[in-house]
């Protein structure tokens, strides 16, 4: 995943950039994923969707980042040209407790998924989280329960011996 700023999405060669470096760096287009944050997305809509359509149509993926803090609408969700969304972490530290936002996570995964869309959990430390997030169908999730960030040299290892943990306390 490629985090984009708003800089690079405006530039007028923003595509054909994006897909000369992923050409060659010989790397499969659809092993690629562009991350967008919701407002972002909004500066000029029509013109960053169109982009955004066009890297799709060449394989890659793209991400809508942080959902849940922007500015977009229900209607502009429904139209963009996205392939997962990624919950944004504060809506992720209140799980713990019992408040509005655990309907809430779970009515944005239903709704996500209503889309066709995948989701993304952003931010999950603990195994009470994770529970909650498996029980209303979350897809994937993201955290410090999987790892602390590391160094680069660390990642190959960590990834060759990683086996998902079987955390059901609610720690």
């Amino acid at each position: 995943s490629v985090n984009v700023s708003i800089i690079q999405l405006l530039q007028s060669d923003f595509v054909e950039s994006m897909w000369a470096v992923v050409r060659d760096a010989g790397i499969p287009p659809e092993h690629i994923a562009f991350e967008i944050t919701e407002g972002l997305l909004m500066e000029t809509f029509e013109a960053n969707s169109e982009k955004l359509r066009l890297l799709r149509q060449r394989g890659m993926k793209i991400h809508l980042d942080d959902f849940g803090t922007g500015y977009s609408s229900l209607k502009y969700l429904q139209n963009l040209p996205v392939d997962l969304v990624k919950i944004d972490k504060s809506f992720i530290d209140e799980l713990e407790g019992n408040g509005q936002t655990v309907p809430l996570v779970d009515s944005i995964i239903a709704l996500v998924h209503r889309l066709g869309l995948q989701t993304v959990a952003e931010g999950v430390e603990t195994g009470r989280q994770h529970n909650r997030l498996t029980c209303f169908g979350c897809d994937r999730i993201q955290g410090y329960l999987i790892s602390r960030p590391m160094p680069e040299e660390q990642v190959l290892p960590f990834l060759r011996a990683y086996k998902p943990r079987q955390d059901n306390s609610s720690t």
